[in-house]
């Protein structure tokens, strides 16, 4: 709270006017709170904020010594300064605050955000006089100064992060629709539950009108498609093709990357510019898949198959061939069989296990379309020459994104 105006400084300061040097007034408490009672009054306000304050005490503490010598009494000395002070709050940039939207359509609407003849508290007096004209009536409303009356689209305008949900999503092209061949493109069907199942995406929770994507940084295989000396790849997210990056050649983007060989593999890292993040200008309604091609940057990145049909041959050591598809594989990469059986599963039970097995099998090259992996199976009594998909680890992408997207409601 502000003194009293006739305080112990201005007391002595009407006994002996030069008793105080200015040092002393500008470090004495209670002459600045003075000053601020006095500049609240010439700013006609009944007390100064917060950020008036600490614009009115740094004016004080910056004002040349010879102004505090120039009065020959206190008063017109309080009156100076503070001329000084509201000079500087006038002139003070505004400073961006966040708003309680709630609060605001309280104090700001009036009663009913939607009723035409509503006022704001803080247009008291704009009512007041309107009501002693002749004139109409004036109306003052959300309406008037966004173009709605909707109390959400306010809050889109005034806070929109607190609108805003993220969730976050990870596609694995193992567990990818198998609808395609995965070379050019990789499918995943949206899914909100936590049942994950082949070709599935997953979250939970509502995802409607998305807003905005970000990708992390991930890692594809190696191919000489993507080696450019551009040094960049592009992502398409294929179902919100209509709002990208329009490039020529018939091409469209979300996202660019920065690529750094690293062995077998690029790593990709989001461009600098962006982080990462596609902002859409129109929110879409939904999505029921994710469907992701790349470029480099331009021209199409076709990758190798991540998986393959193959025939095994039975031995100490278990051969396996992918027939005529070069499996584009290195000895060292792992290998995983999800599938593998035998007419006589309840004899073979413990080496299809073994073949069916979560962590896989290191495999060893020995030429473009077979390899062999370390696995006994010559006691097998089932029918040999089964075809069973082999899954190619060093293949795999792996890409975590967040999704943001608004809430229903307020």
């Amino acid at each position: 709270m502000y003194q009293s105006t006739t305080t112990r400084v201005e007391r002595k300061a009407r006994r002996a006017p030069t008793s105080f040097t200015p040092t002393q007034l500008k470090n004495d408490p209670q002459f600045k709170n003075a000053i601020l009672k006095y500049s609240a009054k010439l700013l006609q306000k009944p007390r100064l904020s917060k950020p008036d304050i600490d614009i009115a005490i740094s004016t004080i503490n910056k004002l040349d010594d010879r102004i505090f010598r120039t009065p020959k009494d206190i008063k017109s000395l309080l009156h100076l300064i503070s001329t000084y002070v509201k000079k500087a709050i006038n002139n003070a940039t505004c400073v961006e605050t966040e708003f309680d939207a709630h609060e605001l359509l309280k104090s700001s609407i009036g009663l009913n955000s939607e009723a035409s003849t509503s006022f704001s508290a803080l247009d008291a007096t704009a009512q007041d006089n309107a009501s002693k004209t002749a004139l109409p009536q004036a109306t003052v409303g959300v309406s008037s100064f966004i173009g709605s009356s909707d109390p959400f689209s306010l809050q889109q305008i005034i806070n929109p992060s607190a609108l805003r949900t993220t969730n976050y999503m990870f596609l694995d092209s193992r567990y990818r629709n198998l609808g395609t061949d995965g070379r050019t493109k990789l499918v995943w069907d949206y899914q909100n539950n936590l049942t994950t199942q082949q070709g599935t995406v997953n979250m939970v929770g509502s995802v409607r009108d998305i807003v905005q994507f970000k990708v992390y940084g991930f890692r594809i295989p190696y191919v000489t498609s993507a080696d450019t000396p551009q040094k960049k790849i592009s992502m398409t997210i294929e179902e919100f093709r209509s709002q990208s990056f329009i490039a020529h050649e018939n091409i469209r983007f979300h996202f660019l990357f920065d690529v750094k060989a690293d062995g077998d593999y690029l790593n990709l890292v989001p461009s600098s510019q962006n982080n990462g993040v596609f902002k859409f200008s129109k929110p879409f309604t939904e999505f029921s898949s994710i469907s992701l091609t790349f470029g480099a940057p331009l021209s199409s990145v076709t990758f190798d198959y991540d998986r393959l049909s193959c025939t095994f041959t039975y031995g100490s050591t278990t051969t396996v061939s992918t027939g005529s598809e070069n499996h584009n594989l290195v000895s060292g990469d792992i290998v995983y069989f999800e599938d593998f059986d035998t007419d006589a599963s309840v004899v073979d039970q413990s080496t299809i296990t073994t073949m069916n097995r979560s962590s896989g099998h290191i495999v060893t090259v020995t030429t473009d379309t077979a390899f062999t992996i370390a696995v006994d199976t010559s006691s097998i009594t089932g029918t040999s020459g089964l075809s069973i998909t082999g899954i190619f680890d060093s293949k795999r992408i792996q890409i975590a994104m967040e999704v943001v997207s608004l809430k229903s409601t307020i």
